[in-house]
């Protein structure tokens, strides 16, 4: 098995963090969180919750087609990217594990990390000018944990992939003058020998 260095398993860990936080975000319904009068909402991209003292009740969004495309895009983006977060690692560590990490693939996998990362990024983009559009700027609401944590997460993500990305660019680097040092030294051999 080929040992792992310090670049990647940061690379690989910073991204394994930023997932965890991904997860939590959209599963947690406290993307928007509006307190007043006593009664807490909150509302998540699956469900709305709402507490009254100690009380607290959670129901999903009614009618699937009453809901904007604006937050079905947000819904898609944040179910897209965990997805590509994950066959990025599996396939970063498989690589890793069978001795064909190759500098390409390796560029190619932290692409696939930073394009997750990015989907997180662009779905708290889109909820939040959405929700702004929405509820116009009078109304002061907040957005919760769930927003921030997804938000948050597109930093760790995107960083991992292009740690990783940019460790396979320094390998191949550091391959390149052995390989033409070891090419430069086989020529001298056969003129020598000729």
């Amino acid at each position: 098995m080929t040992p792992l260095n310090d670049v990647f398993v940061g690379g690989i860990s910073s991204t394994l963090v930023g997932l965890v936080m991904y997860v939590v975000g959209i599963a947690t319904p406290a993307w928007v969180i509006d307190s007043r009068l006593g009664l807490r909402q909150e509302w998540g991209l699956w469900q709305i919750c709402t507490t009254n003292i100690a009380d607290r009740t959670c129901e999903g969004y009614g009618d699937i087609s009453d809901l904007t495309a604006a937050f079905h895009f947000t819904r898609a983006f944040a179910v897209i990217g965990p997805l590509l977060l994950v066959a990025g690692v599996n396939v970063a560590l498989v690589f890793y594990a069978e001795h064909k990490n190759s500098n390409k693939v390796q560029r190619k996998y932290g692409a696939l990390i930073i394009a997750g990362g990015a989907c997180g990024v662009i779905a708290t983009a889109i909820f939040g000018v959405e929700l702004r559009n929405a509820i116009g700027v009078e109304l002061s609401i907040s957005f919760g944990y769930s927003f921030h944590l997804t938000l948050v997460q597109g930093l760790l993500t995107v960083g991992g992939g292009a740690v990783i990305i940019a460790d396979g660019r320094r390998d191949a680097e550091d391959q390149q003058p052995v390989q033409r040092k070891a090419v430069l030294g086989r020529s001298a051999c056969r003129r020598a020998s000729a």
